[in-house]
């Protein structure tokens, strides 16, 4: 494994640091390669964990049946930038069964996070059981109950609700953290959260559907009260009409993409916004966005909730219900 030093802020090589050393004075010295700095990392709210500020999510790999190569291509050098938080889900067509080998390698350096529509304790344990085969892994850190405006959140502490499952699960050592992921009917975050059950939720938060999802005005403090780690995801508002069969870029207008990636990152409590990406060309473009992070200016958030006010209504409630 290459090590690294850090030197003022840059990774050198420490091959290439030595050489140097043994070259300074020469007038004719190598230069020293610099490699691109580090992904920052956050604390994810009172798991306590370092996540990347990026994360990679696996939807739009998986549900256009990339095969392995381009998973190994595409994750890869998401891993070598830095990242460390790898989303996936049981739904997510080929995802789990393709990180699988990529996980098996890597286990020790990720914060791995699947997710389960099982409607029961027993359902929800199931597929957790299904993820740990396919990801050949023992364990994963993280599993959110996934898309939870469609659950029942009034009956989540009944003996067979699937946040029993999670809780069993986590007794078996299958899980660190119980979670849960959501896009639509916002308000039924609220009382998950206040369960006190809840370690993580990942929610849309972009500067355009702000104007149509309350994630952001309503269910974000009550995660924050709690201390409550916080996901972004639909950074870039997701695929047209949610159809992720073939490789698509977001709905965010391309000269948007960068600062919509410094807003999501720039609400107050998020740890990592989760993005996927099926090419490099994506993968890098984000790269230099987050490697290089700058808080925004109070004068650039304003302009920017403006923008996303003006192209709320062409999105419309693209997500799902919004109550």
């Amino acid at each position: 494994m290459q090590r690294y030093l850090e030197e003022d802020g840059v990774k050198i090589t420490r091959r290439g640091f030595l050489g140097a050393s043994a070259a300074a004075g020469a007038l004719c010295a190598e230069a020293v390669v610099a490699e691109p700095p580090s992904i920052p990392r956050r604390v994810l709210g009172r798991t306590r964990e370092r996540v990347s500020i990026l994360g990679f999510g696996s939807a739009a790999l998986g549900h256009s049946f990339q095969p392995q190569e381009v998973f190994d291509r595409v994750v890869g050098a998401a891993l070598d930038a830095g990242v460390n938080y790898i989303d996936t889900a049981t739904i997510y067509d080929v995802a789990q069964e393709r990180l699988g080998p990529i996980v098996k390698r890597h286990r020790d350096r990720l914060f791995l996070a699947t997710k389960t529509r099982g409607m029961s304790n027993e359902a929800a344990l199931r597929t957790i059981e299904d993820s740990l085969r396919l990801l050949q892994t023992d364990h994963v850190d993280l599993v959110h109950l996934h898309n939870l405006g469609d659950f029942d959140v009034d009956r989540l502490l009944d003996e067979q609700s699937p946040l029993q499952g999670l809780l069993e699960a986590r007794r078996r050592g299958w899980l660190r953290f119980i979670g849960a992921s959501g896009h639509l009917k916002p308000r039924k975050f609220i009382p998950a959260i206040e369960t006190g059950l809840l370690d993580v939720i990942m929610v849309t938060i972009n500067l355009v559907d702000r104007n149509t999802y309350v994630f952001e005005s309503e269910v974000l403090p009550a995660a924050r009260k709690r201390q409550v780690g916080i996901v972004a995801m639909k950074v870039l508002g997701g695929a047209p009409r949610m159809n992720y069969r073939r490789p698509v870029d977001g709905m965010m207008p391309k000269e948007l993409v960068a600062d919509a990636v410094r807003y999501s990152l720039a609400v107050d409590g998020v740890a990592s916004a989760v993005m996927g990406f099926t090419t490099l060309e994506q993968l890098n473009e984000v790269l230099a966005v987050v490697r290089g992070l700058r808080r925004p200016t109070t004068s650039d958030m304003e302009r920017l909730r403006a923008e996303g006010e003006r192209l709320a209504p062409s999105w419309g409630a693209h997500l799902g219900p919004p109550i």
